[in-house]
C-alpha cells in the first residue's frame, strides 16, 4: 500500500521561493511539521530556509516553485544570499542527475540563467526524491531539530505518527460510548466537542464547526499534480495521507483523522492493504467496521446542497417580452469565449440567434469556430479594448456569459497571482466592467447574465467575486449532466442558477455509453476525473497510471473524438486546421460543459424564439 508525505501542491523536500512581509523572496526547503513537532495550518506550510537554517510557517500564497520568478529573485545579491541560493541549487543539480564536475557554483548559476534546461530523463530537479526528501547535508545540519532522524547516513528520515488526540481523550470517547453526546455534536474536522456547530459534514457523519466548515468548503474539490485529492477528506488538512484505490475516488485521508476515527491500528492495516478502498468507496456491510467514521448514503449530493447559497433570485420585470406578439431572437456577448461552448448550448436549444458577439484571443479557439460557423459568430477583440463606445454599437444585449481564466485563482497552483495585475485573475473585474456597462445601457430591458470560475478557490477570493457580483455562487458539477466530474462555481440571474441538481440516470452519465461503437471498446471507470489542459488528467488512480478505456483487451487512451462528446461537443468539433492531439485536448481542457451550460441557459426558451 502506498501512501504519501506531502503538504498540499509543494510536496516535503520540495525546493522553494519563500516571502517573509519585510524581505525579498529567500530559496527553502518545504518540511514537514510533524518532523518539528509543529501544528499544521490550512494553506501554510513549513520552510527551512537555506543559508541560516532557520524555519518559518509561510502560507502558501507566498511560497512558489523555485525555476519561478529566479532572474527576479536574484537581483542585487547580497553574499549570504549567494550561499543560500547556491545551495538551494546544489540541492536541484543533484535531484536532476548533473555530474559532479558540473556543480560549480558558475556551472550551476548558468544552469539556473539559462531555465535549468539540462536535466537528466526528465527529473524535475524542484521536487523530492521519491523516499528521500531531505537532501544529506540538510539531514546533517537539521539532526538536532529533527526528532525522529535515525541513522541519516544510511536511511532517509522517517516520519514518527502523531499524537492520537481522540483517543488520548478518553472523556470525550467514553461520552460516545455512552451516549452523552452525539458525533454529531462533535467537530470532527477539529475533533472539538467545545466547538459551536454550525453545519454537518457532508461525507461522514458528525458535525463542523466554522473554521472546518470554510476549509472544507475551499479543498473539497482541489486536486493535487497527480489529479488526487489534495487534503484530507475529514479535516482538509494536508500531511501523511493515504490514498483510496478506486480510479473513479483518489480521495485522501490524513494519519490523525483514521487513527482518531476509525481506530489506533487503522492506519498500519490501510498502508498492509494493496488495493484500498476507502471509506466512501466500501460496500455498506463493510462500513460498519469503521469505528467512529460512518460515511453517508447521499453524500455526493450533500456536497452540492453544502454549497448551495439557499439565495432567492428578484422577479425581474419581462413585460417588454412577454407583450410581444411574437417572442424576439436572442442577441449574445460571450466573453472569455472560447471554443464557443454558449454558442453550441443556444443551437441545441433551438434558440434563434440574432447576434452572437464573442471576444477571445486564443488563436486555436478562434480557428475552431470560425471553421464551424463562419461569420455567424462575430469577433470583437481582447476584452480590455472594448470600450463603451463600442459596447453601445452591440447593444440591445439580451445575455452576457463567461468565465475569466482561472488558473491565478485556483487553490492547486501554488504560484497563483489572485486578482494580482501580473496575473489573469484580474481580468475577471473586465467582466464586472463590461456587464456593468451593458446593464446601463440597456437599462430598458433585462439583460440575463451568468459567470464561471473554478471551485476550488480560496473563500476570500469566492467573498470578493461575490461582492463585485452582488450575488452568492452556485455549484454545478458536470458528472450530474455527463460522463466527467467537473464542479464549477457558477453566479448571474438566470432562474436555474440556485435550483437543485438534477438526478436523471440517462446513459452520458456513463464512459462506457459514449466510447466510440464497433471498435470493441470498454470503459474502465464510470466516469473521467476532471479533464484540465495537462495530458495527464486524462489519465486515472492514485498514481495516473491507468488509461480509462480498454479496448481489444489492451489499455488505451481517451480519443479526443470520446472527448468531445463527453463535453456535449458534436465529434470533430476541434479537428481543424491539423491541430494535434494535446492542442485539441487543451481547448477542451478550458472549455464549458456544454450540458451543465444548456441546462443554466433553458429558461430562456420560454422568453426568445426557438426554431421548433
Amino acid at each position: 500500500m502506498e501512501y504519501r508525505v506531502k503538504v498540499w501542491c509543494f510536496p516535503v523536500g520540495s525546493v522553494i521561493w519563500g516571502k517573509l512581509s519585510g524581505f525579498k523572496p529567500w530559496p527553502g526547503l518545504v518540511i514537514n511539521h510533524e518532523d518539528i513537532q509543529k501544528k499544521s495550518s490550512p494553506l501554510t506550510v513549513w520552510v527551512l530556509w537555506f543559508g541560516d537554517y532557520k524555519i518559518s510557517e509561510l502560507p502558501l500564497s507566498k511560497v512558489t516553485r523555485f525555476d519561478q520568478y529566479f532572474y527576479l529573485n536574484y537581483k542585487n545579491p547580497s553574499k549570504v544570499f549567494s550561499v543560500a541560493v547556491t545551495e538551494a541549487l546544489e540541492v536541484c543539480a543533484q535531484r536532476s542527475g548533473l555530474k559532479q564536475d558540473e556543480l560549480s557554483s558558475e556551472h550551476l548559476f548558468n544552469w539556473a540563467k539559462h531555465r535549468f534546461m539540462e536535466m537528466v530523463e526528465d527529473k524535475d530537479p524542484f521536487l523530492p526524491l521519491k523516499g528521500d526528501p531531505y537532501p544529506q547535508f540538510v539531514k546533517r545540519k537539521l539532526q538536532p531539530i529533527f526528532k525522529t532522524a535515525e541513522n541519516i547516513e544510511e536511511e532517509p528520515v522517517r516520519v514518527s505518527s502523531p499524537p492520537n488526540p481522540l483517543f488520548e481523550n478518553n472523556d470525550l470517547i467514553n461520552k460516545l460510548k455512552t451516549n452523552l453526546v452525539k458525533i454529531q455534536e462533535i467537530c470532527i474536522g477539529c475533533k472539538s466537542s467545545d466547538r459551536i456547530i454550525v453545519a454537518q459534514h457532508p461525507l461522514f457523519e458528525g458535525g463542523l464547526c466554522e473554521q472546518c466548515k470554510e476549509n472544507i468548503l475551499e479543498t473539497i474539490f482541489a486536486l493535487d499534480v497527480d489529479n488526487t485529492h489534495a487534503f484530507c477528506s475529514i479535516c482538509s488538512q494536508s500531511g501523511q495521507l493515504c490514498i483510496c484505490s478506486v480510479p473513479e475516488c483518489n480521495r485522501v485521508y490524513c494519519i490523525n483523522c483514521v487513527q482518531s476515527w476509525v481506530g489506533c491500528d487503522a492506519w498500519d492495516l490501510i498502508l498492509s492493504q494493496n488495493p484500498w478502498s476507502c471509506f466512501l468507496c466500501r460496500t455498506p456491510n463493510k462500513r460498519r467496521a469503521c469505528g467512529y467514521l460512518q460515511a453517508k448514503p447521499n453524500w455526493s449530493l450533500n456536497i452540492m446542497h453544502m454549497f448551495n447559497s439557499h439565495q432567492k433570485l428578484a422577479e425581474p420585470n419581462l413585460s417588454y417580452l412577454t407583450k410581444c406578439p411574437e417572442r424576439p431572437p436572442i442577441r449574445v456577448l460571450s466573453l472569455f469565449d472560447g471554443i464557443g461552448t454558449g454558442k453550441v448550448a443556444l443551437d441545441q436549444l433551438g434558440l434563434t440567434i440574432k447576434e452572437y458577439f464573442s471576444s477571445e484571443v486564443d488563436a486555436d479557439a478562434l480557428i475552431v469556430k470560425r471553421f464551424t460557423y463562419g461569420q455567424s459568430i462575430k469577433e470583437i477583440g481582447d476584452i480590455t479594448e472594448l470600450t463603451e463606445v463600442k459596447l453601445s454599437e452591440l447593444c440591445p444585449l439580451d445575455l452576457v456569459i463567461g468565465g475569466s481564466p482561472c488558473n491565478d485563482l485556483s487553490l492547486v497552483n501554488p504560484a497563483r497571482k489572485g486578482f494580482s495585475e501580473e496575473g489573469t485573475g484580474i481580468l475577471f473585474f473586465e467582466f464586472c466592467r463590461i456587464l456593468s456597462i451593458v446593464q446601463r445601457l440597456c437599462k430598458d430591458r433585462h439583460v440575463f447574465w451568468l459567470y464561471e470560475n473554478v471551485a476550488a478557490m480560496k473563500t476570500s477570493y469566492k467573498n470578493i467575486i461575490s461582492r463585485f457580483l452582488g450575488c452568492k455562487p452556485a455549484l454545478w458539477d458536470a458528472k450530474f449532466f455527463s460522463a466527467q466530474h467537473r464542479p464549477r462555481y457558477f453566479w448571474g440571474n438566470l432562474p436555474t442558477i440556485y435550483s437543485s441538481q438534477p438526478t436523471t440516470e440517462d446513459d452520458s452519465l456513463y464512459l462506457d455509453k459514449i466510447l466510440s461503437p464497433n471498435c470493441n471498446r470498454k470503459a474502465r471507470v464510470k466516469q473521467l476525473r476532471t479533464v484540465t489542459t495537462r495530458s495527464n488528467s486524462l489519465r486515472q488512480g492514485k498514481n495516473e497510471n491507468i488509461l480509462p478505456v480498454e479496448m481489444d483487451g489492451e489499455e488505451d487512451a481517451i480519443w479526443i473524438t470520446e472527448l468531445e462528446k463527453i463535453f456535449g461537443f458534436p465529434t470533430h468539433y476541434t479537428d481543424v486546421r491539423n491541430l494535434n492531439h494535446s492542442r485539441r485536448q487543451r481547448l477542451l481542457g478550458r472549455a464549458w460543459s456544454v450540458p451543465v451550460i444548456k441546462f443554466l441557459l433553458s429558461p430562456l426558451t420560454k422568453l426568445f424564439h426557438t426554431a421548433t
